[in-house]
């Protein structure tokens, strides 16, 4: 049962890792629900499970995000202008999405996720690439502190809607990916020390984590999801812009899909 347990987080923190080069995306999609499933084989309260899954999420980020930007750095694909103006309203917006995130339906942010990841991956998908140039004099910080706040709710590294974003905004996609994959190390930090900080007075917490955060499991990951980036941003600079933008198009189809089904599933 260990080693089973083992080859799971190994292979989703894997998995994650090559997304969060390929996608800019923090991998949280995939370790959420591969997190949730095997905190059920722990036996934790029901009540523990989201907040602990999303925790230790986040937690791995912390590492797959600085090892994804930097693959993307060396290959001049990320932007460092956008990353000094947007990364204090993310960590502003993840931070306070963290702090918040206690008392907030678990049930409320996967619905509304699907729908927003349902709307970008049908646009990317069958839409045509278009200009969008709104006012940067408050706009931009409102979207990427909103980008943060959600993100740190849902446990993932906010590239889902970083990478939409920032296309439209007019980066090439490639270099919006690697910004992406940078400023999800802003919402990383703060999210996961607001749930280490929020998880530490709850009781029936168990063995090994640190506030919600489930030390032993985020350490897997890490390992693998950190180890893996770099082949993900590789891969991301040898397939086609269109194809890649339809790539993480129906990557998202797919994402709002599965929540929707999980949500109706009960």
């Amino acid at each position: 049962m260990l080693s089973a347990s083992l080859l799971l987080l190994l292979g989703a923190g894997a998995v994650a890792g090559v997304l969060a080069g390929l996608l800019g995306i923090g991998g949280g999609i995939v370790l959420v629900p591969v997190l949730l499933w095997w905190l059920t084989t722990l036996s934790v309260d029901d009540h523990l499970l989201q907040h602990i899954a999303v925790a230790t999420a986040l937690s791995t980020m912390v590492f797959t995000a600085p090892a994804s930007a930097y693959a993307h750095y060396r290959r001049e694909s990320v932007s460092l202008d956008r990353l000094r103006r947007w990364a204090i309203p993310v960590m502003l917006g993840a931070a306070l999405g963290a702090i918040l995130a206690r008392w907030i339906p678990g049930t409320w942010l996967r619905g509304l996720f699907a729908v927003l990841a349902l709307t970008i991956g049908f646009s990317m998908t069958f839409g045509r690439k278009t200009a969008w140039q709104p006012s940067p004099a408050w706009d931009q910080p409102a979207l990427a502190s909103g980008i943060g706040f959600l993100s740190s709710w849902l446990g993932i590294g906010g590239g889902s809607f970083f990478v939409p974003a920032l296309t439209r905004f007019g980066l090439p996609l490639r270099q919006a990916i690697g910004t992406s994959s940078g400023l999800g190390l802003a919402i990383a930090l703060p999210g996961a020390l607001g749930y280490v900080l929020g998880g530490l007075t709850v009781p029936d917490r168990p063995i090994g984590t640190l506030g919600f955060v489930h030390l032993p499991a985020a350490l897997l990951l890490a390992a693998s999801a950190a180890a893996l980036a770099p082949l993900g941003a590789r891969l991301a600079h040898r397939v086609p812009v269109a194809a890649l933008r339809r790539l993480f198009g129906v990557f998202l189809l797919f994402v709002g899909v599965r929540l929707l089904l999980g949500i109706l599933s009960g």
